[in-house]
């Protein structure tokens, strides 16, 4: 890769330059909602024994760490996956060329994904709940969650795995969960927080132009997704019977209208599995619409001989050229990571909830320029 560079950690050890040159591509998947996952191609051969060379080496076995690093041009090297081995898939032929094996990598939300069990956990915030369920193993970045203000003592339990309660406990809140690589190797963080649809410092796509770091820019937008959200409990304290009911999104619009407002939906749906007290009704009626409202939906493809940062989900990222409705800002839903020696690719999903003004508002980023 003329542009790109690659760094390897096997269970927090740099790969030697030897190491490097074994594999042939190395493709990493990132996406909101779900664990990370890496997939690393080895070109397997046979040595003068008769024996298959790296099955056997230490690196390649079930368990041991693997961290992934990238970085184009000039800029800093950026985590993309820091976790265990947790498949191997072998490809083994008679003729040369034919042979391979695939290490499949999962981030650390694996350590809490592990283990089945029972526990009641009594009258506590969700984030301390939360910062219980991740433990010492992985740093934690938590929001705090608004007290439901219970007027009596609010239970707990947890039936399942400890990422299971903490993805239950996202939904409830309207909150994301996820894992990312730390600053250092062999350590992540856990982060437990709040949807940021406030652009960074990532540089922009533009279609259109000299400029241009995108070729092709496709977008859907489905027009059935926005909906209005209702849920209903009866308060176990005094049997009062509590109902709730959101049909405008209360994240921020990336546009100039949400599409709540352009389309006025009439699907509305009756919400189950919500906790009893007022407030978790309003957060988990909230949190449906806040979702549903991401109804467009556009693919990228980005080569790093034409954009030199590294991307990932949940940033916020501007996209110039499409003009009209299709313009503007868009959060990064999915990134497809592909490299090996002669590119590095970034293929994108991003998510939008808004539309921009169009040709007939006023002037708006998401243009030609």
């Amino acid at each position: 890769m003329a542009l790109a560079a690659l760094r390897i950690y096997f269970n927090d050890t740099p790969a030697s330059a030897e190491q490097l040159d074994l594999f042939r591509e190395i493709r990493v998947d990132q996406a909101i909602g779900v664990a990370a996952e890496a997939e690393l191609e080895i070109d397997l051969s046979i040595d003068d024994q008769g024996r298959w060379t790296v099955i056997e080496d230490e690196f390649a076995q079930p368990f041991r760490r693997i961290r992934v690093e990238v970085k184009i041009g000039e800029g800093e090297f950026t985590a993309l996956i820091d976790g265990p081995i947790v498949a191997q898939r072998f490809e083994l032929g008679a003729g040369p060329g034919e042979s391979g094996l695939t290490l499949v990598v999962h981030d650390d939300s694996v350590l809490l994904n592990q283990t089945e069990e029972v526990a009641l956990f009594e009258d506590k915030p969700v984030a301390e709940i939360v910062e219980s369920l991740i433990g010492d193993d992985l740093d934690a970045e938590v929001d705090s969650v608004p007290d439901a203000g219970a007027s009596h003592k609010r239970y707990v339990v947890q039936r399942g795995t400890a990422m299971q309660l903490l993805r239950d406990l996202a939904r409830r809140n309207g909150m994301f969960v996820y894992v990312r690589p730390g600053e250092t190797p062999g350590r992540s963080t856990c982060v437990f927080s709040r949807p940021s649809l406030v652009p960074g410092e990532t540089s922009g796509l533009l279609l259109i132009g000299e400029e241009r770091n995108i070729h092709k820019f496709s977008v859907q937008l489905d027009a059935l997704q926005p909906l209005a959200a209702r849920a209903g409990s009866v308060r176990i304290s005094d049997k009062t019977l509590l109902t709730s009911e959101a049909s405008t999104p209360a994240t921020a619009a990336l546009g100039s209208q949400s599409l709540h407002q352009v389309m006025s939906p009439t699907a509305v749906s009756l919400l189950a599995r919500t906790r009893e007290e007022q407030n978790d009704l309003d957060a988990a009626t909230a949190g449906a619409v806040d979702l549903s409202g991401f109804a467009y939906t556009a693919t990228a493809e980005l080569d790093a001989n034409d954009y030199d940062q590294v991307l990932s989900p949940h940033q916020v990222i501007r996209v110039a050229g499409p003009g009209g409705f299709l313009g503007g800002d868009y959060l990064i839903s999915r990134v497809h990571h592909v490299i090996n020696d002669g590119s590095y690719v970034q293929s994108l999903t991003l998510k939008r909830n808004a539309r921009s003004a169009g040709y007939s508002g006023s002037s708006l980023p998401g243009g030609v320029f």
